[in-house]
């Protein structure tokens, strides 16, 4: 049976572990739903955009539509694993292994990584399949999980991960 996720779903270190989860006020008017990735201004929580230049982490609740509600949001670390799916037309390889790619949020409203480019916008760097049966036969499939780590910073563009003490820069 293959593994979907319909976003950034983090990946435990260990049984148990949460990762960092930290609660951040709604914007007025914000729009992001459980787990859309999301991005920090003026103090504030908002969805990301379709190519992300911030991200703050995982929205664990939809938003509430009152201005500065708490939400929890998964808190991205560098050296966090998230499960995410390549969009549909791509399948895992061996050799996606170490490669950067951009994050695409999909008309369906899932975040995908695009492996379509590896040129701009970098914004995760793959570290492997989840897709191995009980053998260790490789079993991927187009649009399958892979699992992969956000990028502190992406080369010349303005992208940053923003630190958990909500400093933007």
């Amino acid at each position: 049976m293959a593994i979907k996720v319909t976003s950034f779903k983090y990946v435990p270190a260990y049984q148990g572990d949460e990762g960092l989860v930290l609660h951040f006020q709604e914007k007025a008017s914000a729009t992001f739903i459980t787990d859309d990735l999301v991005f920090l201004a003026s103090g504030v929580i908002d969805i990301c955009g379709a190519d992300p230049t911030k991200i703050l982490g995982v929205a664990k609740k939809d938003k509430t539509g009152v201005t500065n509600t708490l939400i929890p949001v998964q808190v991205i670390r560098p050296g966090d694993v998230f499960m995410a799916n390549f969009v549909a037309a791509k399948t895992f390889a061996v050799t996606d292994v170490g490669v950067s790619y951009e994050i695409v949020k999909t008309a369906a409203g899932n975040w995908q990584i695009d492996s379509t480019t590896s040129a701009n916008n970098l914004r995760v760097t793959v570290m492997g399949s989840a897709e191995y049966d009980s053998t260790g036969i490789l079993r991927a499939t187009a649009g399958g999980p892979v699992y992969c780590s956000f990028l502190q910073t992406a080369g010349t563009s303005t992208f940053i991960l923003q630190a958990f003490t909500g400093t933007t820069t």
